[in-house]
C-alpha cells in the first residue's frame, strides 16, 4: 500500500521556492530574436566547416608516414564525422537543407580545400599538416563556443536549447583535438629544427 510519508518540509514554502526558481530562469534565459536566415546561413558554414576537418583528416592520414598521426588522424576524423552529423541535425531541427551552401560555406569549403595541398613530404609535410589540423580544428571550436554563446541569448527555449546540448557535446572533444594537434605541431618544429 502506497502511504504518504512525513516530512519537514512547509509545502507552500517548497512552492514558493519553485515559483523563485523558475523567475529567475525567466530573468537569465536569452532575449534575442535571431533571424531564422542568419541561423541557416551560419549553421551551413559549420556544417561545411566540419565537413572540410573531417575531409582533411581523411587526406592527411593518407599523406603521412607517421603510424602515430595515422592513428589519431583516424580517430579525430571519426570523431569530426560525428561533429559533421550534429551539425546537421541542428540545421534540419531549424528547417534548413543541408544541401544548401551558404556564402561562410562556400568560403568554409575553399580554405579546407586550400588546406589540403600539401606538397612536402616526411616531418616538414607532416608539421605543415600538424599546423593546418591544429588551425581547422581551433576555427573548429570557436565555432562551437560561438554556438554555446548564442543558447544563451536566444530567446527561443527549444532553439536555445538545440544550440546548447549540441555545443555541450562537441565542445569539449574539440578542445582535445586542438591541444594534441598543436602539441605534436610544436615537437615537430622542434624535430624539424634541431632534429630532436
Amino acid at each position: 500500500m502506497w502511504g504518504t510519508y512525513p516530512t519537514t518540509v512547509n509545502t507552500m514554502a517548497e512552492a514558493r521556492e519553485r515559483m523563485n526558481i523558475v523567475s529567475t530562469l525567466e530573468e537569465v534565459r536569452g532575449v534575442a530574436e535571431p533571424d531564422r536566415q542568419m541561423l541557416l546561413d551560419a549553421m551551413s558554414g559549420i556544417l561545411a566547416h566540419e565537413q572540410g576537418v573531417g575531409k582533411l583528416y581523411w587526406q592527411y592520414t593518407q599523406q603521412t608516414s607517421s603510424p602515430e598521426l595515422r592513428e589519431k588522424w583516424q580517430k579525430f576524423g571519426k570523431e569530426t564525422e560525428v561533429h559533421r552529423r550534429i551539425a546537421e541535425r541542428v540545421l534540419v531541427a531549424l528547417g534548413g537543407d543541408p544541401a544548401y551552401k551558404s556564402t561562410a560555406a562556400r568560403d568554409h569549403e575553399r580554405l579546407a580545400d586550400c588546406l589540403g595541398n600539401v606538397e612536402s613530404q616526411g616531418l616538414a609535410g607532416d608539421h605543415i599538416r600538424l599546423g593546418n589540423l591544429a588551425m581547422s580544428e581551433d576555427i573548429s571550436r570557436l565555432l562551437w563556443k560561438g554556438m554555446h554563446r548564442i543558447a544563451l541569448s536566444i530567446k527561443d527555449a527549444p532553439t536555445a536549447k538545440l544550440f546548447w546540448d549540441a555545443a555541450k557535446i562537441v565542445g569539449p572533444r574539440k578542445d582535445g583535438h586542438v591541444a594534441w594537434n598543436t602539441t605534436m605541431y610544436q615537437s615537430y618544429f622542434e624535430k624539424l629544427m634541431v632534429g630532436m
